[in-house]
């Protein structure tokens, strides 16, 4: 496995806080702290990646997965869409989204926040004569957020500390059919 510090860059990646290119930047500043972590032929496989190819972020993930560990990718993800939605913020609709879709793709212990909070942004607003969320009035968008308090607030807080507390542990993988796999259940409450 690479060193937290090293692992750190392919997290940014996976979880889209920094961009493939960027990504292909910093690794190339720093390509050589990887040849002790990893075997030469992965290593060599590495330093010759095409960051340019098509399927490249798919292959970077294939590539790197033995020596990363997935589910603490995926937890950081959760991690910081849940904070993103649990803040009332401009980023909130987008994690609430991201969040109705996780549940939607396996992660069904987000279902109360999927289901309450994420479909309300995700479904067309007919009744108010727009077809996405990002065609609501301010005001509208506003108006929907604030009814969400502060029970999506609790509900972020206690996945969250599921989460840190590895009651649930997200695997990193996909089963045959494409649902995100994880580990534990949720208590009963």
């Amino acid at each position: 496995m690479l060193p937290l510090h090293l692992a750190e860059m392919f997290y940014k990646v996976f979880n889209y806080e920094i961009t493939l290119h960027d990504f292909a930047d910093l690794f190339y500043e720093s390509y050589k702290d990887f040849e002790p972590y990893m075997c030469p032929d992965d290593y060599l496989e590495l330093i010759s990646f095409d960051f340019d190819n098509s399927y490249a972020m798919y292959e970077l993930h294939k590539l790197v997965k033995k020596h990363i560990n997935l589910g603490e990718i995926e937890t950081r993800k959760l991690l910081s869409l849940l904070d993103d939605a649990r803040k009332k913020s401009d980023k909130t609709p987008y994690a609430l989204e991201m969040l109705y879709h996780l549940y939607c793709d396996g992660y069904y212990f987000l279902q109360a926040i999927g289901l309450n909070y994420g479909l309300c942004v995700v479904v067309p607003y007919n009744n108010l004569g727009v077809n996405h969320w990002s065609e609501l009035k301010k005001q509208d968008q506003e108006a929907i957020l604030n009814r969400f308090y502060p029970k999506l607030t609790e509900e972020c807080d206690r996945i969250i500390s599921l989460l840190k507390n590895k009651t649930i542990v997200p695997m990193g993988e996909r089963d045959e059919m494409g649902r995100y796999l994880y580990s534990g259940k949720l208590p009963e409450q």
